[in-house]
């Protein structure tokens, strides 16, 4: 079985309206550009490292989306060898651009699938 730790390359991004310490929020993922809505418990339990606390249902999503990634990846080499790979199959991916993306855009995206 692997054993999986949460990506560094997450965004957390509060739902307006909403009180920001008992709702959900919106968890972006900078390596796939995936958004996904959390409970605050979950998000909790993310980062301290507690899948044994997840359904299973849940840790495959998380890792699908990337989200948690296997605790043996080197993260900085393997976003720099996919972005190498996907850079020669298309010739313009940038990961910096989902570092970049600010809040009100992740908002925006939230809406329109439907999460908030």
């Amino acid at each position: 079985m692997v054993n999986f730790k949460t990506s560094v390359k997450i965004k957390i991004v509060a739902i307006p309206g909403k009180n920001p310490e008992l709702s959900d929020k919106l968890v972006f993922s900078q390596r796939t550009g995936k958004l996904i809505r959390l409970s605050e418990s979950y998000i909790s339990l993310l980062f301290k490292n507690q899948f044994i606390n997840m359904p299973g249902q849940l840790i495959q999503i998380l890792a699908r989306n990337e989200l948690i990634v296997p605790d043996f990846e080197n993260e900085a080499t393997e976003i720099l060898y996919k972005q190498s790979v996907y850079q020669l199959e298309n010739e313009k991916f940038d990961t910096l651009q989902l570092e970049q993306i600010e809040d009100h855009h992740i908002l925006a995206i939230a809406e329109k699938l439907k999460l908030i």
